[in-house]
């Protein structure tokens, strides 16, 4: 099974949640190569119940419940379990995966692993970018701006609770996110003993064309995996 975690979504009108997935075709791809595909919709995004807490537990307990109630269906493999999470749904991927040890695999994508650091240098900086500033302020909005609060939502301090294998993809030029975050949590999990991938794409930005990065995907899938079958390009 695959359960993908979407990122944040604007305008606020249009925050259809997992229903990007299945306008995308991505569900329907996945499935023909013989997955049982899955998208969550975070609280507050798509039909979900709840208010937003910036990728914290509520949200996190949201997307567990999901995958618990998967794992004991008689037709999902409960040891081959992978999620991808885009963004803001890579935050919550992580930090899933963190307290799952018995998820196979991750993907993450152009997300924040210890929050506090991108807090203190991103949005107490003097000049951030108009996207930056925005999830600065969903930040302040939705969650507690306290060390119990970002350790909530980083993963970099659960690093050696991981045991899933891990791919991190991060754009070079992400003006979002700094490539730093993902170096630096790839480090800490190969420093746990963790089994990791990281791959910095040059010349992009927090948005990396699926051309560059689905092959990637597909080859660690089909090693994390087992898998022979073909997967969507």
């Amino acid at each position: 099974m695959v359960v993908f975690v979407h990122g944040h979504q604007e305008p606020a009108s249009n925050r259809i949640g997992g229903r990007a997935f299945v306008d995308w075709g991505v569900l329907n791809d996945y499935s023909k190569s013989g997955f049982v595909a899955v998208a969550v919709s975070q609280p507050g995004y798509g039909g979900s119940e709840g208010k937003p807490d910036f990728c914290g537990p509520r949200t996190q307990g949201a997307v567990k419940a999901v995958i618990d109630h998967f794992r004991r269906s008689k037709f999902v493999d409960p040891n081959k379990i992978v999620m991808e999470g885009v963004s803001r749904g890579a935050v919550v991927a992580s930090m899933v995966a963190a307290g799952d040890s018995k998820l196979r695999a991750v993907v993450l994508i152009s997300g924040v692993y210890d929050m506090k650091l991108f807090y203190n240098t991103q949005c107490l900086s003097g000049s951030k970018t108009p996207v930056v500033g925005s999830i600065c302020e969903s930040i302040r909005q939705e969650m507690p701006v306290t060390d119990q609060g970002f350790s909530d939502r980083s993963a970099r301090d659960y690093a050696s609770k991981m045991k899933a294998h891990v791919l991190i993809l991060h754009g070079a030029e992400d003006q979002n996110v700094p490539p730093a975050q993902a170096r630096e949590f790839a480090d800490a999990l190969q420093k746990s003993g963790g089994d990791v991938e990281l791959h910095i794409f040059p010349g992009f930005n927090h948005h990396i064309p699926l051309a560059k990065r689905q092959p990637i995907i597909n080859a660690f899938l089909k090693r994390s995996l087992d898998l022979v079958q073909e997967l969507p390009q």
